[in-house]
């Protein structure tokens, strides 16, 4: 019988814990990679995603200018005297015999019309322009990605850094207590004044309020990357770098290429304007009513084609384009121009960087080994009383500083790697995991 409740007690766990597993996003191990994968889904860059479409849509658009147009049309006029129904022959109609001419007092008009442009420059370069916006767009998108990635990856060595100094600070609350518990009953038997123990607790409260900061800090950034991924976490996922980034072309470079290339296209379209147009025209129609004369129903077809020739000879609106899109474009220009120097200067600022944090983070390591070797020798001094309670103190705090340089040299190394990232254009996900 008990084999059978422990079998049935087994079985019910192992289904709740399976449960568990699926249905509580939580208790699922997270990595750095489903967090960067997670910023791809988020509404931000799908809004980019729908702008790239939104541009594919408007280089068509621009292109269905060039097709020819056909509109159905239909009018019921009514006139205060007769109207022909289409323009007349003289000898079309025999008065005399009595035939109906084709005039009446109200017409009945439909058909059919044709509009079609032959030479219109302006709308072979618009469609240049919208398919220079749509590469911008593109670009676009691809910083917004990388962008997001970059901010999960600097949030999350921020994380890193906060949570390893919120251990550095309870690794010396405990040194702290063991010694404070120790000075307390030093007090008590009256082998120690109670300063020596007012200055250790005045340690351990300005170390309870780092801490109680660090904690504010840590919310405010599991916040930023919630809002990035939609993912609440407890701590840092773990991150190690598995490929390099190389330096080439800055993308947001390409990006403002783009934009000022469609911006020299839409100068151009302007001027263009001013250009003679050639178009085709026609129409096929049916024209009824009651003659004039006979009170007879009569019809008459009408149809037509035309080439149509035009050259604006002054549209004062053009001329104001045209200057509107010239500083545009030399704004842009000049944009374009300081963000090179702007993000050369970065570039060389990482390059030179990134070994010298590399270097600084060896030298914290060795830094916080030492000082925790003279912290120990510093703890045996203060015990057998060779030692004030200052200068033992100041080991303590020797120990955290050097804790929290290390933390934020590493911190410091992966901001620098998420922002190569985003000045590369290159794609996180398979560089950290």
């Amino acid at each position: 019988m008990n084999r059978q409740v422990r079998s049935t007690t087994i079985r019910i766990s192992t289904l709740f814990f399976c449960i568990c597993f699926i249905f509580i996003p939580e208790l699922h191990a997270l990595d750095i990679t489903t967090l960067l994968k997670a910023t791809k889904q988020q509404p931000g860059i799908k809004a980019s995603e729908l702008l790239v479409r939104q541009r594919s849509y408007e280089v068509k658009e621009a292109y269905a200018y060039l097709y020819p147009s056909f509109n159905a049309f239909g009018s019921l006029e009514s006139y205060s005297s007769p109207t022909n129904l289409r323009p007349l022959p003289p000898t079309e109609v025999n008065i005399t015999a009595g035939e109906s001419i084709p005039f009446s007092d109200d017409i009945l008009r439909y058909g059919l019309t044709l509009k079609m442009p032959v030479f219109v420059k302006n709308l072979y370069t618009l469609a240049s322009k919208m398919k220079l916006l749509r590469e911008e767009a593109e670009y676009k998108n691809k910083i917004d990605t990388i962008e997001k990635e970059a901010s999960v990856v600097s949030l999350n060595s921020s994380l890193q850094y906060l949570t390893g100094l919120e251990n550095a600070i309870d690794a010396r609350l405990k040194s702290l207590a063991e010694t404070k518990g120790r000075v307390e009953i030093e007090v008590k038997n009256g082998r120690s004044p109670e300063a020596k123990l007012l200055k250790i607790e005045k340690l351990v409260n300005e170390l309870e309020r780092q801490r109680n900061e660090i904690n504010t800090q840590m919310l405010d950034v599991k916040k930023g990357i919630r809002m990035l991924t939609n993912i609440k976490i407890v701590s840092p996922v773990p991150m190690k770098m598995v490929g390099n980034i190389e330096p080439g072309d800055f993308i947001k470079i390409h990006m403002l290429q783009k934009q000022v290339a469609a911006l020299k296209k839409e100068s151009q379209r302007t001027k263009e304007l001013l250009w003679p147009s050639l178009y085709l025209e026609g129409i096929l129609s049916d024209n009824r009513g009651e003659a004039y004369n006979t009170h007879r129903y009569i019809k008459r077809t009408y149809n037509y084609f035309r080439l149509v020739f035009e050259v604006p000879l002054f549209q004062k609106s053009i001329y104001t384009k045209t200057n509107v899109a010239r500083a545009k474009l030399a704004r842009a220009q000049m944009e374009l121009a300081q963000e090179k120097i702007n993000l050369a200067s970065l570039a060389d600022d990482l390059h030179d960087r990134l070994p010298l944090i590399y270097r600084s983070i060896v030298l914290a390591r060795a830094d916080v080994k030492n000082t925790g070797r003279l912290l120990d020798i510093a703890k045996v001094a203060f015990r057998n009383g060779r030692m004030t309670t200052e200068e033992y103190l100041r080991y303590e705090a020797d120990v955290l500083k050097a804790e929290s340089s290390l933390y934020r040299f590493e911190s410091e190394r992966w901001q620098a790697i998420a922002q190569q990232a985003l000045l590369y254009g290159r794609d996180l996900i398979g560089v950290v995991q």
